[in-house]
């Protein structure tokens, strides 16, 4: 079984593979577009940073599943068991990790307005990893989430 983590922003994915809790591979796709910088590291050696075309968030995934093919990190898109996606606004829906169902799509979209460079690109994130690896466990984990246990209990004085 291996984890993979997807962290969708704006304009860049980063995306990470574990297998028994170790690093396998790691891919850094920044300035989505014409020329989008990729850098990757597979078992623990840097390939050469690259500079390709990568439309958008969901081509970034697709060449993140070609590259850990490629590079022998998995044989076979269902090696991949469970698929982590960063959000980053989750309020007071969502103070601890959630996995994914069509309501918490819902509630994440729903958030989009207090995170709208972010919430809307992980979105697109989630939906491109649900249709390549429909088999695998997605969950959403908060930066919110975090925060939110930071926050003093309600009704209790300080």
């Amino acid at each position: 079984m291996k984890v993979l983590l997807l962290n969708a922003g704006s304009s860049s994915l980063k995306a990470s593979v574990f297998s028994k809790e170790r690093l396998v591979a790691r891919l850094h796709y920044d300035r989505l577009g014409p020329k989008t910088d990729l850098r990757a590291r597979f078992g623990g050696l840097d390939r050469p940073d690259e500079r390709i075309p990568i439309h958008d968030i969901a081509h970034a995934v697709r060449h993140t599943i070609l590259s850990l093919v490629t590079n022998n990190v998995i044989a076979d898109y269902r090696e991949i068991a469970l698929v982590i996606h960063r959000v980053v606004h989750g309020g007071e829906r969502f103070p601890k990790a959630a996995i994914i169902t069509s309501r918490v799509l819902d509630e994440i979209e729903a958030l989009s307005p207090l995170a709208p460079l972010h919430n809307p690109f992980n979105l697109q994130g989630i939906a491109a990893a649900r249709s390549l690896f429909p088999h695998a466990v997605h969950i959403a984990v908060f930066d919110t989430a975090y925060h939110f246990h930071l926050l003093p209990s309600q009704g209790t004085d300080s």
